[in-house]
């Protein structure tokens, strides 16, 4: 309704119920805008919390990474032989010093005997300023500790130290007697990694984290986007952190603009945005899940992995299957005569034949240093006989070239048929026998467990 006011103009008068349109609008938009600032700070606060978590299990891993690096080492006689027994400088020099320093960018390798003795001492880096006391009396002395603690068969352990002013990983263990799976009293080996910018650059890289930087451990840190690096006793020694993204920041423009447009739109773009999350997360998961699962060298199931997945097949699996144990014939002889690297070239090329000899749906994995295990599904004596006796060949006729020489292999191999009263771990005992009654048959050679009935007779 129109009114005219003293001067002679018109005045417009406003209805009750556009007013309170009008003022309905504006409260719900403040309130849309104020849900959508909350919204915004619970997305940063997520965001703070899972790159916390994806910090602290990429270090555990790499942790775990390291300690089986070393643990080739430890549980290996000849390991033994060669630094304690015979002392062969040349040996120690070529496969405690440079390979590790080579191909596990390790600044320094470390030795002892009799308890604290020095068994040897390599620096991969001149501008390492460590001595051996140094390191035993910093780092050694508390790690043999851990170690001793360790409930793991190879009794490798780690931790991070400050040495000469600089922060380390360190990792290490006993020698391991490899008949007793027992400790070798008085001895210990460690290698030593410095945790410095470029290391975190790699690593941040590897493990799809943002760029991470080391600050002193007085420094004052948020804790949402900080990890402090503890020593084995427990005492925080350096703090990494790193620079926080803020999706709101990216999200924030997009949304003040399509509320203003319709909130529908909004609404949908939000959502895209989470799926998006959700699918980034996941593939991260699932990278974190084959590293894992998957032997590192060979690529195939490790040995967790395997048994998990075989126990189920055992249990659930209603057609006949069967279990076969392989091992490298003198597989030592090739780390022994040309070294790890042409013994890890030798292991990779044998699971390839492998993998091109069985079938999609059968599973196989490397359960040992040289020792690897397939389960053929759905399976008779047969077929068995023929696809086993088909690997052997393969491996037997089979020559790679590595930088030395040209190398050739043999393989032994013993199998063993289930039946519904099986378990893994009774398959894998049969197996076992009839490995060994390959090898001390001569080796190069298929031996297949006896019957069930046979067994009993």
């Amino acid at each position: 309704m129109a009114s005219i006011n003293r001067l002679g103009y018109k005045q417009i008068a406003i209805s009750p119920l556009a007013s309170l349109v009008s003022r309905l609008l504006v409260v719900s938009g403040g309130v849309v805008i104020a849900c959508t600032f909350y919204f915004l700070s619970v997305i940063d606060k997520q965001a703070e919390e899972d790159v916390l978590k994806r910090v602290e299990l990429a270090i555990a891993l790499e942790r775990k990474h390291r300690e089986h690096i070393v643990s080739e080492y430890t549980y290996w006689d000849e390991a033994y032989t060669k630094i304690v027994v015979e002392k062969d400088t040349d040996w120690i020099d070529t496969n405690t010093g440079k390979y590790l320093a080579e191909a596990y960018e390790y600044d320094f390798t470390i030795g002892v005997v009799d308890h604290e003795k020095k068994a040897f001492y390599f620096i991969a880096d001149d501008t390492v300023l460590l001595t051996f006391d140094q390191i035993y009396s910093s780092s050694l002395r508390y790690l043999k500790e851990l170690s001793s603690r360790s409930e793991e068969e190879t009794k490798t352990a780690s931790s991070f130290f400050m040495l000469g002013g600089e922060l380390y990983l360190v990792t290490g263990g006993p020698l391991i007697n490899e008949e007793l799976a027992t400790p070798r009293p008085g001895t210990y080996i460690a290698a030593g990694k410095r945790i410095d910018s470029e290391y975190l650059q790699v690593f941040a890289e590897n493990y799809y984290l943002p760029t991470l930087t080391q600050v002193q451990s007085t420094a004052s840190v948020d804790s949402q986007r900080s990890l402090r690096l503890q020593n084995a006793t427990g005492a925080t020694i350096s703090i990494i952190e790193w620079e926080q993204g803020h999706p709101s920041h990216e999200i924030l423009p997009i949304l003040l603009l399509l509320i203003l447009v319709v909130l529908g739109i909004s609404a949908f773009i939000v959502q895209r945005i989470i799926v998006n999350d959700c699918a980034a997360r996941n593939a991260y998961e699932q990278k974190l899940y084959l590293e894992a699962t998957t032997d590192p060298l060979t690529k195939l199931s490790n040995r967790r992995h395997f048994f998990e997945i075989g126990e189920q097949l055992v249990q659930n699996e209603m057609e006949p299957l069967a279990v076969v144990i392989i091992d490298i014939d003198h597989f030592k002889k090739i780390n022994d005569n040309y070294g790890h690297q042409v013994g890890d070239l030798a292991l990779s090329r044998f699971a390839e034949m492998c993998c091109r000899e069985i079938r999609a749906s059968d599973i196989i994995g490397r359960i040992g240093g040289e020792e690897f295990a397939i389960i053929l599904l759905n399976v008779d004596l047969a077929i068995v006989n023929e696809v086993t006796e088909r690997i052997r060949k393969r491996v037997a006729e089979s020559n790679f070239n590595s930088e030395v020489s040209s190398l050739s292999m043999t393989i032994s191999l013993g199998v063993a048929l289930s039946d519904q009263a099986h378990t893994l771990e009774h398959l894998i005992k049969r197996a076992d026998g009839a490995l060994y009654q390959a090898k001390v048959s001569g080796r190069n050679r298929v031996v297949i467990s006896e019957q069930v009935k046979e067994e009993s007779c």
